[in-house]
């Protein structure tokens, strides 16, 4: 499960560059109506995976979920503090 590689994954994604502050979302249960959206940054990846229920998992990351929340799409709004 990606979630379960978080800490990997920050630490590759921070040590090639990319900004602490690079906006991630991880979608626990897809495809559910228990669908949960935990919205945040790359340096607190580790933090939002540990509050997944232990449902599948996605991580999405990219400066495009910031774009998506300020066009109002079905996204969280991201910015520095996790929601």
């Amino acid at each position: 499960m990606a979630a379960g590689d978080a800490e990997a994954v920050r630490k590759s994604l921070l040590e090639e560059g990319l900004p602490p502050d690079t906006p991630v979302a991880v979608v626990e249960n897809a495809s559910l109506e228990s669908k949960r959206v935990i919205a945040g940054t790359l340096q607190e990846l580790p933090q939002l995976t540990a509050r997944c229920t232990g449902g599948p998992a996605l991580l999405l990351i990219g400066e495009v979920l910031r774009e998506l929340a300020h066009e109002n799409r079905d996204v969280p709004h991201f910015s520095t503090r996790a929601a």
